[in-house]
């Protein structure tokens, strides 16, 4: 049996196959498989024309790596995770690119398909990572984050945040080209798309930031400023030109930043409203553990 997987960002599209015994697979239940890979490679997302050239194209590649090889790109188990909504979709739109969409009809090709959104999926890796009580490496990780990222009098720390995995309800998110979230509900995982709701101004200095997006960016469009937009890459890019009336990519403010206040000053910003808008989603959701 051959498994396609498919990681659908708003930047980079990562691709992945598995092979795998059927009598494996008949053990294995939500597709809880173990992550070595027999091929994995990434790609920006706006370079792909065609996912389906895509496809067969690194399935190609793949294949000629087997002298014995008597799998078919059609009759494998394909697994999707898409930034994007999936629920109730005959055909799925990336959130943020508009240009990009993956068809039902290209889908049902595929011996079985299945379609998550990309929060969905970190969910469902995380439940099973809590389920497997693997909580110290979790914690390790955690402890990697709690550093200084501005200077030594403005530290963040980010350990503020309650990791008690042994509650029910667990806030994920996930900042990026968007800003993905999901709710572990009990034993459900609820995709969420709140990203998009509207900016609520909890700091004086967010009023003139703001103003700033509505007016430069968003004023022709007819577009409301959003949470996405104060905690997601485009933050870092807006904030940046907003202080400094000089455009950079986030990349080139995320690197190398520790020689620059002014690239401190925009990381620091954006990790403050992150946390912000994690505290109050994860508290209306009824969930006092975010990750």
């Amino acid at each position: 049996m051959l498994l396609t997987l498919l990681d659908i960002g708003g930047s980079n599209t990562r691709i992945a196959f598995k092979t795998i015994e059927e009598k494996e697979l008949e053990k294995k239940q939500n597709f809880e498989y173990d992550y070595s890979f027999d091929y994995y490679l990434k790609f920006k997302t706006s370079e792909i024309k065609s996912i389906k050239e895509f496809l067969e194209k690194n399935f190609e590649i793949f294949k000629k790596s087997y002298e014995y090889f008597n799998y078919n790109l059609y009759d494998s188990i394909l697994l999707i995770s898409f930034a994007g909504i999936t629920e109730g979709k005959e055909n799925f739109i990336l959130t943020n690119n508009k240009n990009f969409v993956l068809k039902k009809t290209f889908l049902q090709q595929f011996k079985k398909y299945f379609v998550l959104n990309d929060l969905e999926s970190v969910a469902y890796r995380m439940k099973k990572i809590i389920e497997e009580k693997e909580n110290k490496i979790i914690e390790e990780n955690i402890n990697n984050i709690n550093k200084e990222i501005v200077d030594k009098k403005t530290k963040i720390n980010i350990s503020v945040l309650n990791y008690n995995f042994k509650i029910n309800n667990i806030f994920v998110v996930k900042p990026g080209t968007g800003l993905g979230s999901s709710l572990i509900f009990r034993d459900n995982i609820i995709p969420l798309e709140l990203g998009f709701f509207p900016y609520s101004v909890f700091l004086e200095e967010d009023e003139e930031f703001k103003k700033f997006l509505e007016v430069k960016y968003y004023k022709e469009l007819n577009k409301i400023v959003t949470f996405e937009d104060f905690c997601s890459s485009k933050t870092l890019k807006y904030y940046y030109y907003f202080n400094y009336n000089k455009i950079l990519e986030p990349k080139e403010i995320t690197f190398e930043y520790e020689n620059s206040i002014s690239k401190k000053e925009t990381i620091n910003f954006f990790i403050k409203r992150l946390l912000y808008f994690s505290f109050i989603f994860s508290k209306s959701l009824n969930s006092n553990t975010i990750i």
